[in-house]
């Protein structure tokens, strides 16, 4: 008799941190948000290895198509919760999530579409990379994660890449290492020709951890309010906002029951696609949610 087989069909590498572009400050009111820095900020396992202010850090890249780097565009509120993540065709809207409760957040899909967005015109919605780096000469065996959404960063790693991929064309690791120069990422190769084509493949079967949904640190400016915006709105209209849409779609309210209510009880104008957003727009406060949720429920009660 044989032993039983056990072998995984896929090798999920662990994550092991993140690398971050900036420093935590606290801001009015006792919020933190994240100062751009000139230098990586790192694990102290990873200090440990290239310095407590580097700015370069050398690694090895995962070359594969679909493995890096990763990106898409995410909507966020000022807290850092986000609300919205698309890829320029379809998104994935977060319209539910109580506080405070185990249960999961519920989804919502519609399309995405950056030119017409009306918080990524706003700057609420930007195209956020995430790159996975092997750091071999750190302790432990997997990956440490790095975002940012800075349009020059992006357009250098993804000219390297797209040089990479076309020279090294069956390789499935690389080493590169990753600057910052005026706080602007360059990925570079310092490998010769030959050096690359003798690199061995990763197996197939390794498998990138997922991103975590925390904004890059270079999402926000270095002051937590814009001048001339209206804030992104906080967690507790976010939740009205969420169980108004979710009320909404499941007492199948008209359109011309949203129009009159607004018509009749705010003066403004207002229409069911202003609730397809991830989060309200600007003109509507957490008391007019209020009282549209408690004549909805009033209206569900009657019936």
């Amino acid at each position: 008799m044989l032993p039983v087989k056990e072998q995984a069909e896929v090798l999920k590498l662990k994550s092991l941190g993140k690398i971050r572009l900036g420093e935590r400050e606290k801001g009015e009111g006792g919020r933190d948000y994240y100062v751009p820095s000139d230098h990586f900020v790192c694990p102290d396992e990873v200090k440990k290895v290239f310095g407590d202010k580097p700015t370069e850090l050398r690694g090895m890249l995962l070359l594969r198509p679909g493995y890096c780097p990763r990106q898409f565009f995410r909507c966020y509120t000022e807290s850092g919760s986000l609300v919205c993540r698309g890829d320029g065709d379809t998104a994935v809207q977060i319209y539910e999530k109580e506080p405070r409760c185990a249960s999961p957040a519920r989804l919502k899909e519609l399309s995405c579409n950056p030119g017409e967005c009306f918080y990524h015109q706003r700057g609420d919605c930007r195209k956020v990379v995430t790159l996975f780096l092997f750091l071999p000469d750190c302790p432990a065996f997997g990956v440490y994660q790095l975002d940012t959404c800075s349009p020059d960063s992006v357009n250098n790693i993804y000219w390297e890449i797209a040089v990479l991929q076309g020279i090294c064309s069956g390789v499935s690791v690389i080493r590169v290492s990753l600057e910052m120069e005026e706080r602007v990422l360059c990925l570079n190769c310092h490998d010769s020709l030959a050096d690359i084509q003798r690199r061995a493949k990763v197996p197939d079967a390794f498998v990138l951890p997922s991103p975590d949904n925390e904004p890059p640190d270079d999402f926000f400016p270095e002051k937590p309010v814009r001048a001339g915006i209206h804030p992104v709105p906080e967690e507790g209209i976010l939740y009205l906002w969420a169980r108004v849409k979710s009320k909404l779609w499941h007492f199948e309210i008209q359109e011309s029951q949203i129009r009159n209510w607004f018509a009749k009880n705010y003066h403004i104008e207002a229409s069911l696609l202003d609730f397809d957003q991830p989060v309200p727009p600007a003109r509507f406060n957490a008391q007019m949610l209020c009282d549209l949720l408690q004549s909805i429920e009033r209206h569900a009660g009657n019936k």
